[in-house]
Order: C-alpha cells, then sequence, then structure tokens
C-alpha cells in the first residue's frame, strides 16, 4: 500500500501518475477514509478523462496530517521522490510572474497558491539530502521521471542550490503575501 503523509502528496501523486493510455492527471470523482485495523486508508477513485478505465488509489494516511500546503512532515516522501517534487516546483514557479504587481487584483490568490505550493515541493527536496550530506544521493530518485530530471540537471540538486532557490521562492511567496494583503 502508497504510504502518504497527506492529501496533498495523495493528490500529487496521483496527478504524476498517468493512465495506461498514457492521459495525465487523474480527476478523481469518489474519496473515503476508513480505518483497517490500526490503519487509516485513503482512497480515491474515478474514471480516466480520455479511455474511461477506473482508477483506483489507496493511501495510508496519517491521523493528523501536517497543515496545508505541507506535503509531509519533517521524513522524506516514500511515493513522490526529489526530482518529481522539484518538477513541480518549477512547473508551478513559472506558472506565475516575478512581480504580482503585474497581476490583476483578482488573479493574486491564485498566484499566491501556486507560489505556496512551489515553496512546498521545493522543501520537500531538501528532506532527501541526508544530515551532514552537500546533496541528495542519486539513489533517492525512484522513478523514471525524477531519474530524468536528476541526469538532466543534477548540480540542482546541491544544498547549497537548493537552500538559495527556496530563500529566492520564499521572498516571492512574501511578495505575493504583501501585494494580496492591500
Amino acid at each position: 500500500m502508497l504510504i502518504a503523509r497527506s492529501p496533498e502528496e495523495c493528490h500529487l501523486y496521483m496527478e504524476l501518475r498517468p493512465c495506461s493510455c498514457g492521459e495525465d492527471g487523474f480527476t478523481w470523482s469518489r474519496h473515503r477514509q476508513e480505518r483497517r485495523g490500526d490503519r487509516l486508508v485513503s482512497v480515491y477513485q474515478g474514471h480516466c478523462s480520455r479511455c474511461s478505465a477506473q482508477r483506483r488509489f489507496e493511501f495510508e494516511v496519517p491521523a493528523v496530517p501536517p497543515p496545508p500546503p505541507a506535503y509531509g512532515g519533517a521524513e522524506p516522501s516514500r511515493i513522490v521522490d526529489p526530482g518529481e517534487f522539484y518538477a513541480v516546483s518549477a512547473e508551478l514557479a513559472e506558472s506565475v510572474p516575478d512581480d504580482p504587481a503585474t497581476l490583476a487584483p483578482d488573479d493574486l490568490d491564485e498566484a499566491y497558491g501556486l507560489i505556496e505550493m512551489s515553496v512546498a515541493a521545493l522543501a520537500e527536496v531538501l528532506k532527501f539530502v541526508p544530515a551532514g550530506a552537500d546533496a541528495v544521493s542519486p539513489d533517492a530518485f525512484f522513478t523514471p521521471d525524477g531519474r530524468r530530471v536528476y541526469q538532466a540537471h543534477p548540480a540542482e540538486f546541491g544544498r547549497d542550490r537548493l537552500e538559495a532557490l527556496l530563500a529566492d521562492r520564499r521572498r516571492r511567496l512574501d511578495a505575493y503575501e504583501r501585494a494580496s494583503s492591500r
């Protein structure tokens, strides 16, 4: 069974796993949580929007997950690898302008949410850097997509580079927060 640390991690995992027909993403139509012994299980079901195949995901989840936008607690993910988190963070950050002043007031909340999730995803990458290490180990990349990201940009996974990038994203988040609170 997949072990997730939060609903956000469940949703990201499903989004990153295409259907066998190749359709990206997954819009679930049913969700339930159930107890199985001492475990809490979150079950998502729905149909592929392209081929109509039934899709189902089951995750063991904590009774008290971290508050959003966090994907998890202090430990690294067991179901989304650092390359996937890095790619998601980059895509989200690139989807909004650097300067919030260029957006209409109605668009600020959505952009703030995207930058907030970008920060959360990048913070997850740092959880894969072992204590005392200078970088994410190549062995930490356990998905084909994550390994491709690492192979294309191995220098991006050094601790110093990740911390600098995270600081920059947090500055952007702060700017969006100031702009949306006017």
